[in-house]
Parts: structure tokens; C-alpha cells; sequence
């Protein structure tokens, strides 16, 4: 298809979410790569916003603009064709791959388009591989300095570090 969403196992989006993204119109514009929307996190029956954007339209992609977007490739919208002619896929073998594959999807962008609505909606469990890391489980730390070195090679190799480095 001309789109990829990714929705883990246990989470699940709005019903309206794709239709409502897509008549946004932020796709209508050549340069724009994904777009974000809201994400809330669901505990125990509650909800609680967890990234929601103030901010709705389409920005070019700066520095400052990558820490205010959630890192997680979830509550995105992607064209099929960015991802290709990027060659933007997980990394194998590693836990916390999500933080590679967003920083290697924000380091080729143009444009991003973001969206005020919550249409995401992330189960947070103690048992997942998120909520053991909380706990300092052995073993896990490793998995974020080999996704560093890897988010290192994709930059360097792409020149985005050269792009926005200072001098």
C-alpha cells in the first residue's frame, strides 16, 4: 500500500484513525514522510495522555523539532515509498529497536506533519519489555548502547550529523 502504520499486539487505535489522517491532508504535500498524532497510555483502566502534540501542521525537520515528536514508531503515519527508498527497517536482534528505527526514519525526512488528536492508544503492562527495563533488569542496558552505535552509522552515513552539528 501507499501507507504503513505499525500497532503493537496489545495496543489498539481509534476506529477513525487512518480515515482522519489521511483527510488532514498532510499527504497531499510531496515532502512530507509521516505524521504523528497522540498517544495515550492505558494502566488498569484509566487513561492518561502520554504524547500529544499543542501543535498541528507540517514542519521541516530541524534538531529541536525531533525531541518535541515521541521516539516510538507507533502513532505514525508512513509513506510506504519513504521507508523504502530508505531502507528504514528494524534492526535484528536487539530489544528497544523502536528507538533505531525513529531516529533513522527522523534523520531522512523533509517534512513531518503532526496531528492534536489521540487516536493511539498503548497498553502499559508491567510483564513487557518496557516495564522489566523499568525495573533494571540485567542485561538489558547493552541493547540501548548497540541501538546507539547503530543510530551512529545510519547519521554518519546519511550525513545528518554533518547537517546539524555545531560548529
Amino acid at each position: 500500500g501507499d501507507f504503513i502504520m505499525f500497532v503493537d499486539s496489545d495496543d489498539w487505535i481509534s476506529l477513525e484513525t487512518i480515515d482522519a489522517v489521511l483527510k488532514a491532508g498532510f499527504f497531499n504535500q510531496v515532502n512530507v514522510d509521516f505524521i504523528c498524532f497522540g498517544l495515550q497510555r492505558v494502566q488498569r483502566g484509566t487513561n492518561i495522555p502520554h504524547r500529544v502534540y499543542s501543535y498541528e501542521g507540517i514542519r521541516t525537520v530541524n534538531d529541536s523539532l525531533g525531541l518535541k515528536l515521541s521516539p516510538e514508531p507507533v502513532a505514525k503515519l508512513y509513506r510506504s515509498s519513504f521507508l523504502t527508498k530508505n531502507k528504514i527497517v528494524f534492526p535484528e536482534g536487539l530489544w528497544y529497536e523502536d528507538m533505531t528505527f525513529y531516529w533513522h526514519c527522523f534523520s531522512c525526512a523533509n517534512q513531518i506533519g503532526t496531528m492534536k488528536e489521540v487516536f493511539y492508544n498503548y497498553r502499559k503492562r508491567d510483564d513487557s519489555t518496557m516495564g522489566k527495563s523499568l525495573k533494571k533488569t540485567p542485561g538489558m542496558a547493552i541493547h540501548h548502547l548497540y541501538n546507539l552505535e547503530v543510530i551512529h552509522h545510519i547519521w554518519s552515513k546519511n550525513k545528518f550529523l554533518e547537517k546539524y552539528i555545531e560548529k
